[in-house]
């Protein structure tokens, strides 16, 4: 096997082993060596290579030697390969290098901007102390002290220029409550809400400092509250007084075990009382100490010699009224023996709602027991009248150990029903009544003029806009003369049969804000006449009041307006319509759909015509003999008749010197009245089917409440009083979201535009509440504080001043005292005739709210090249501009090495010795930093614009 030279290793081998090996003499390997090229001399002590033996044994015919092949000649192709795979690795190095440093640049750039991010935090961050300082300088407070002080006036300052005197004064008021605040490690705005609600209206209108009682009565409070539950445990001892409740007695006074005192006590338990007839003996000389002697001063606990009252003696028992009197002679009391009375242990069934004296008597336990034991575990501190809620009277129960049984309190509802099942067995029988048509569509679909046709009544031209705003219902006699339906004058609400037929119409607004509006429409109709325009087809509200019909399970008819139009085209609205599955007899369907013009009167006859067929065929009666019962539509103050409610009978019959309940009003009617074509017409009764104004309640009821017919005027008055407490403690759960909340402890205050809200109507009222409610933002919210109907006040304007909002007015007059008022005390007052404008003005207003977003437009990089320090100016840089340009009222950024080091803007800036307004791109020119002076050469001066953009909901 052909062994290859290059491959052979250098170790040596002595001459005298190689030629024995290869029988030879050693002169004959003398001679091999010189013929392969050794040149020095071997002997046989010399030292041979594996290389040089190799070579001699080749030589000498031992080892045939491996062929040598040939070089091989690379050819043009090969060596243009070899070249572009050169070229390309080369390529890859560079461009991996290129990667490497473009990865370092990136790090770099990221770690400059990071650097810079964090210099302009700590700019913003020193620039605010500094702001922060200026203002605990101008009011004479610890900047730490400026938040919460700020939380408890209600201010939100931005720089020390909007302190005025009267603010500094405000202020200095608050010094013992910050005094207190830091001697109690608690925060000024938990000692402020602390103080308000016992009354102390810490930082408010008319507050002149702590008094010395307050400042007790908040230590006791704080000490209470905010104590740890190691202190808690600790004052649990097993010498603690057992305090035993007396039962339920209306509060009176009863006696107590005496406490164990565990040290030496300065005052003296009970004695017992002695028979009647037998007087106490006077008290051993002893036990005088603490009462007044003739001629002498009175004892420092109290002017009778008394021990003060302290909120840590749980057992402490009040004398009340109705006690026995003192002896005139001594000034002591009639001492009553110890009774001791079981504590109750059983359980409690009490009814909502309930104040704390409630619960009190009901458990057999003194009210001021159960404050302080709320106060002891860190409840909210309440009042002996405030009204508990169903998780605060369970807490007390497991306080006490008690199981407390919460009954909710009967509804107007139920109380009603109970009034209202004397009334059935004595009702009459059932009776035909008229239907109640409803008409419903999309906003300007020819709704008003439809029923302008049918009833001969011009209601558009009062209408804003061509657009109904408020539910309106009305009644017509229609009377069947030659094929053809004409208006005539009606009765009492009874129909009759053959020669006429009474239909009562509701026209709902077809704008998207009264979606509730129409749906309590819906809620009290036969019939509903969905009203769709042949030239604008379908849409939304359109969808929307066929979802309200068949929600509300009543018959439909479709009636196609404007036909009389060039761009009308039916067979469009048809197919839009096939898609609801409302089709006509003639396609398949069972769904009346009559095309009719207010114009020409197209399709009115017909239309009626099948209103008075489908009114047969649901064959409506109602029982005529009992109280009534309905809904109001809609209810709005009247200057001359007062609370005017438009209400529909739906049973019963409705006359003149009833009393009814609606909602949370109630009253006598005064009057009733019905509109027909020519007007309000005064009636003395109305029946079922019939929609009728009522006059005389004594409140406003919200659109879509029940009423109903009562007997006596007391019981009436109950039910009201009920709704209305069930509404108030609806609205005081309803006031602070968790949202809120949560933004008031991190600080993120929500800002509010406070609104006085007045309109015509209730119905009006409850809508614009709602369409205002979905102005929300995570910022900025809508709040109502007050709502009503009818002419704006100057009660309206003083509470919009109180509370720095404004008044809007939706179809109402201003008074014009409330006018002179708001114009000298600059409140904004505002009428809308059209819904939706009150709601895209206040969404602007709402939007004005909202923080501007600041944004930074770069302008141009100046390097400083020389320094100069001038005694009168101060130092200057002297400046190149690199890129860009300089304003003299840009904002300045400092950056040295790369990071951000000062920002702010411009004392001068000159060209040469002449101010110069801006310098561009390759001019030179000086800089004087305002009120900055450590700069160097090498330094970059970057000037920027800051805008502040407004931002809209």
């Amino acid at each position: 096997m052909a062994v290859n030279q290059a491959e052979k290793s250098n170790t040596t081998i002595i001459a005298a082993k190689v030629y024995p090996d290869l029988g030879i003499s050693l002169k004959d390997l003398q001679s091999a060596a010189v013929a392969v090229g050794i040149d020095r001399k071997v002997v046989a002590v010399t030292k041979l290579t594996e290389d040089e033996v190799y070579r001699i044994k080749v030589h000498l015919g031992f080892i045939k030697p491996a062929p040598v092949e040939p070089p091989k000649t690379a050819s043009k192709e090969d060596l243009e390969k070899a070249r572009l795979e050169q070229e390309a690795e080369q390529a890859r190095k560079a461009a991996e290098t290129a990667r490497r440093a473009a990865e370092e640049e990136a790090e770099r750039a990221e770690k400059a901007r990071v650097e810079a991010e964090q210099a302009r935090k700590q700019a913003e961050v020193d620039a605010q102390t500094r702001r922060l300082d200026a203002m605990a300088l101008r009011l004479r407070v610890r900047s730490n002290q400026l938040d919460p002080i700020c939380k408890v006036l209600g201010l939100s300052l931005t720089s020390a220029a909007e302190i005025d005197d009267a603010l500094v004064e405000r202020v200095r008021l608050l010094e013992s409550p910050l005094r207190l605040a830091d001697e109690l490690n608690v925060d000024l705005k938990q000692l402020t809400d602390m103080g308000r609600s016992i009354g102390i209206e810490i930082g408010r209108k008319g507050f002149k400092g702590l008094s010395g009682n307050e400042e007790i009565m908040l230590r006791a409070m704080a000490k209470q509250r905010f104590k740890t539950a190691e202190e808690r445990k600790a004052e649990v001892t097993p010498e603690q007084s057992q305090y035993q409740p007396a039962p339920p007695t209306g509060n009176k006074a009863t006696a107590v075990i005496p406490k164990k005192e565990t040290g030496p006590v300065t005052t003296t338990a009970r004695k017992p009382a002695k028979p009647a007839g037998e007087a106490a003996p006077p008290p051993p000389e002893d036990e005088w100490p603490n009462r007044a002697k003739p001629g002498g001063l009175k004892p420092a606990a109290g002017r009778s010699g008394r021990k003060r009252f302290d909120i840590n003696e749980i057992g402490y028992d009040r004398p009340r009224a109705g006690g026995k009197k003192r002896s005139r002679k001594s000034g002591e009391e009639d001492e009553a023996a110890p009774v001791k009375q079981e504590v109750p242990t059983g359980p409690v069934a009490v009814a909502m709602p309930l104040s704390l004296r409630q619960l009190s008597e009901a458990m057999g336990i003194k009210s001021n027991e159960i404050m302080a034991r709320m106060l002891a575990e860190g409840l909210p501190v309440i009042r002996i009248n405030d009204m508990l809620s169903k998780d605060l009277i369970e807490q007390i129960g497991i306080i006490f150990e008690r199981e407390i049984t919460v009954r909710e309190p009967k509804d107007a509802e139920e109380l009603i029903e109970e009034q209202l099942q004397a009334f059935s067995e004595a009702a009459g029988e059932e009776e035909p009544r008229a239907p109640v048509v409803t008409i419903m569509g999309h906003v300007d679909h020819g709704k008003t003029s439809l029923l302008d046709a049918i009833a001969s009544m011009d209601r558009v031209s009062g209408e804003s806009g061509g657009i109904t705003q408020h539910i309106g219902a009305f009644r017509v006699d229609l009377e069947i003369n030659g094929g053809k339906f004409l208006p005539v004058p009606g009765n009492d609400g009874r129909p009759e049969k053959g020669k006429r037929v009474q239909v009562t119409f509701i026209d709902t607004p077809g704008h998207e804000a009264f979606t509730a509006m129409r749906a309590r429409g819906a809620n009290v109709t036969d019939i509903a006449v969905i009203v769709v325009s042949a030239d604008d087809g379908v849409m939304p509200q359109t969808e929307e009041a066929i979802n309200h019909a068949r929600a509300a399970e009543v018959e439909i008819v479709v009636a196609i307006t404007k036909v009389d139009k060039p761009e009308a085209n039916l067979q469009k609205v048809r197919q839009q319509l096939a898609k609801f599955n409302l089709m006509s007899p003639d396609w398949g369907g069972n769904t009346e759909i009559v095309e009719v013009s207010s114009v020409t009167k197209q399709g009115i006859d017909k239309l009626l015509q099948v209103l008075s067929d489908m009114s047969e065929l649901l064959e409506l009666t109602a029982v005529r003999e009992k109280p009534a019962v309905g809904t109001v539509l809609e209810a709005h103050l009247d200057i001359g008749r007062g609370i005017v409610a438009t209400v529909i009978v739906q049973e019963g019959i409705l006359r003149r010197g009833d009393v009814i309940v609606a909602g949370h009003g109630y009253g006598r009617v005064r009057a009733l009245q019905v509109s027909r074509g020519d007007g309000l017409h005064v009636v003395q009764a109305a029946g079922p089917g019939m929609p009728v104004e009522v006059a005389g309640l004594d409140e406003l009821p919200e659109a879509g409440s029940r009423f109903h017919g009562m007997k006596d005027i007391k019981k009436a008055a109950e039910i009201a009083n009920m709704v209305r407490l069930q509404e108030r403690e609806l609205e005081r759960t309803r006031g602070f979201s968790l949202e809120d909340w949560s933004k008031a402890k991190a600080g993120q205050s929500v800002k509010e535009l406070v609104i006085v809200l007045k309109a015509d109507v209730q119905g009006s009222v409850e809508t614009l509440r709602q369409e205002l409610s979905k102005l929300t933002h995570d910022e900025v919210r809508i709040k109502v504080i007050h709502t009503g109907v009818g002419a704006i006040t100057t009660n309206d304007v003083h509470l919009a001043e109180a509370a720095k909002g404004i008044v809007i007015g939706f179809h109402v007059g201003v008074d014009p005292l409330a006018r002179e008022l708001a114009d000298n005390h600059h409140i904004d007052v505002r009428v809308y005739e059209i819904i939706y404008r009150l709601i895209d003005e206040l969404r602007d207003a709402l939007g004005g709210l909202l923080e501007p977003e600041l944004v930074e437009t770069y302008q141009g990089t100046a390097e400083i090249r020389q320094v100069f320090k001038l005694s009168k100016v101060g130092t200057v840089a002297g400046c190149y501009m690199q890129k860009g340009f300089i304003r003299r009222d840009s904002r300045i950024r400092l950056i040295r090495g790369g990071v951000p080091v000062w920002q702010g803007s411009l004392a001068s800036l000159k060209r040469l010795k002449d101010d110069a307004s801006e310098v561009r791109e390759g001019l030179e020119c000086g800089m004087q930093l305002a009120g900055y002076d450590d700069i160097k050469v090498g330094d970059q001066i970057e000037g920027f614009l800051v805008e502040a953009r407004a931002r809209k909901l």
